[in-house]
């Protein structure tokens, strides 16, 4: 069985499918990525169908700091970027650096 359940934020679904009667095995999956610049998270109750047992799982999805539309390479809220002097791209961001012309994220 398969429940759908919509991301408050970024568009995209959460997908959780899950086979057995109170033992079963769960899998979760996002069917889309995380461009918002944050992690986003969403809380699921989970519960049998007699009522006897519930948990709370609260499921996260890391962001993505830049990605590529077409021939252009657009970053998201989650890396710091900003052009300075009308022309200079000015990356402040550990993990973003840049080396032979090429951008490493």
């Amino acid at each position: 069985m398969e429940k759908i359940i919509p991301w408050d934020i970024g568009g995209g679904n959460l997908h959780l499918s899950y086979t057995g009667q109170g033992t079963g095995e769960l899998q979760i999956w996002s069917d889309t990525r995380n461009y918002t610049g944050k992690i986003r998270q969403k809380s699921v109750r989970l519960q049998t169908k007699e009522g006897n047992t519930a948990i709370e799982l609260l499921i996260s999805q890391q962001c993505y700091k830049a990605y590529v539309e077409g021939n252009t390479l657009l970053f998201t809220d989650a890396i710091k970027v900003y052009v300075i002097d009308g022309s200079n791209l000015n990356i402040d961001d550990k993990d973003v650096y840049v080396s032979n012309e090429t951008i490493h994220i």
